[in-house]
């Protein structure tokens, strides 16, 4: 049988934390430019069509996207989908639904809930929901666990993109969110982060992680009266935001203490061993 010919990748070898940084800017770089040029290109016979959040230009971007990934490290990964089972991730969704829940019942128990759907808020969420777990799971935690699976480095697998996907959340203060709302989100998304990169771990697919986020950013958007059809949070913070926070912080330890168990330390073990074929 023909060996098959691997790449050097020397700076992921010595530091895969930078090496997932760069590789992420270059995959959004990839993902937006594809996704962007189609979409202008659909709306010229269909004005109508949504040029910036449009679905079929966002969905061959992830494809150029997920295919730049594999093609650069050919030989050595072979999927965002396979080899995984659901059932690991399960309990980790039940909490993560739990989670949502309890601060929709706690939204609405304010008053601060109407339905207020519309297809422009899905789009949005489905946008963030693609780009954001395409970047922080399917190539940051995929490059994290390219060698690195025992039970410390996988927690710090984790904490890597939990804590940059909460800081870019942070940003939203530029867009016009109060600064303190932008904070207290920052800190949630971290604990939101922690939990969707241990079911993208112990289930190895990208596709999970994406619905489930497409689908909190859906309830975020039609529900809660304080996120408008672009996903920016307004209003001020209240003893809502903290009680929300606190619930994400439940969320989190939970999620460090089920990610840490060796019955599930060694199951992200076997399944990234076998996505990382030439990687052992």
């Amino acid at each position: 049988m023909k060996e098959k010919k691997v790449r050097q990748h020397k700076l992921t070898d010595k530091n895969p934390y930078i090496s997932s940084i760069l590789l992420v800017i270059v995959g959004f770089f990839i993902l937006s430019l594809v996704s962007g040029v189609l979409n202008v290109i659909i709306a010229i016979p269909i004005p109508d069509y949504p040029r910036l959040y449009g679905p079929i230009g966002l969905l061959v971007g992830l494809a150029a996207g997920l295919l730049f990934y594999k093609l650069w490290f050919k030989g050595e990964f072979t999927s965002f989908f396979r080899y995984g089972k659901i059932g690991p991730g399960v309990p980790l969704i039940v909490v993560y639904m739990i989670y949502l829940a309890l601060c929709l019942a706690y939204d609405a128990f304010e008053g601060d809930v109407s339905f207020k759907f519309n297809v422009s808020g899905v789009l949005t969420a489905l946008y963030a929901g693609v780009i954001e777990e395409f970047m922080f799971r399917g190539i940051m935690t995929s490059t994290l666990m390219r060698k690195r699976k025992n039970k410390d480095s996988i927690m710090i697998q984790l904490l890597f993109p939990a804590i940059l996907f909460g800081f870019v959340h942070l940003t939203n203060a530029f867009s016009g969110a109060d600064i303190l709302v932008a904070f207290f989100q920052s800190l949630g998304s971290v604990a939101v982060g922690m939990a969707l990169g241990a079911i993208y771990i112990l289930t190895g697919n990208l596709a999970v992680v994406i619905a489930i986020h497409t689908f909190h950013d859906v309830i975020a958007i039609c529900f809660s009266n304080d996120v408008n059809s672009s996903g920016l949070m307004t209003g001020s913070v209240t003893a809502g935001t903290i009680i929300e926070l606190i619930i994400a912080i439940g969320m989190f330890v939970y999620v460090v203490y089920y990610a840490k168990k060796q019955k599930n330390i060694d199951i992200a073990r076997d399944l990234w061993d076998k996505k990382w074929t030439a990687s052992l």
